[in-house]
């Protein structure tokens, strides 16, 4: 029982590394908010890079994941929206831009979002169970020369809660996760895009790392 609950907390561990809001690292838009009743979606895909601690052993990894990302305009200067991956996180956000305009050259905008990701393994009395919770703070600051070239940066800060639970009992963390996004996005309705994020925690043993490409669309 303690073997299989140590391996749930490395794939746990495993999969909160890889994405962390609409449990990702990545951003995949700018600073703008859509105005009011618009909406955009964007697909991409993440080449992770990461390290952890099994025991007496530090391992490095690399990995491929998928995600979807979806928002739409309340107001104005306010954006919702939901994301999820392909290895079965979700979570839900908002925007505010609090900085410029959709036209304006500089734009700035600050959010807050809940992401969500749960492994469930054995049966009965071997089941054991993960639920990471996350909670994100992000900044959103880009630069907009013209119609079809973005310049983005996210700074973010995100409180993670891993709960591992088993027929014997449960037990959880909490790590802070602090680093930015960094991304260049080309074209208007059907945007290409490309980002780079770098992050770290108080547990981790080196930043994790996250290459993201992929395209943004208007409906």
């Amino acid at each position: 029982m303690k073997t299989q609950l140590t391996y749930l907390v490395i794939l746990s561990a495993l999969c909160s590394l890889m994405l962390s809001s609409c449990v990702s690292m990545s951003s995949m838009q700018t600073a703008r908010t859509l105005g009011q009743g618009n909406t955009e979606g964007a697909v991409g895909v993440s080449r992770v890079k990461y390290e952890f601690v099994s025991g007496e052993d530090t391992i490095s990894r690399k990995s491929y994941t998928g995600e979807i990302d979806y928002r739409y305009g309340i107001t104005d200067k306010l954006d919702v929206g939901v994301k999820a991956s392909l290895i079965g996180t979700s979570g839900a956000y908002a925007k505010y831009q609090f900085l410029g305009d959709n036209e304006s050259p500089i734009a700035g905008s600050v959010g807050a979002g809940l992401g969500f990701l749960t492994i469930e393994t054995g049966q009965g009395e071997f089941e054991t169970k993960s639920k990471t919770t996350d909670f994100s703070i992000p900044l959103f600051f880009s630069y907009h020369p013209n119609d079809w070239l973005s310049v983005y940066t996210s700074p973010r800060y995100t409180l993670r809660n891993i709960r591992n639970s088993d027929a014997t009992g449960s037990n959880s963390n909490t790590d802070h996760w602090y680093g930015a996004t960094t991304g260049l996005r080309l074209g208007k309705k059907v945007a290409p895009f490309i980002e780079y994020s770098i992050f770290t925690s108080n547990g981790a043993t080196k930043p994790l790392s996250q290459l993201t490409g992929g395209v943004n669309f208007s409906f």
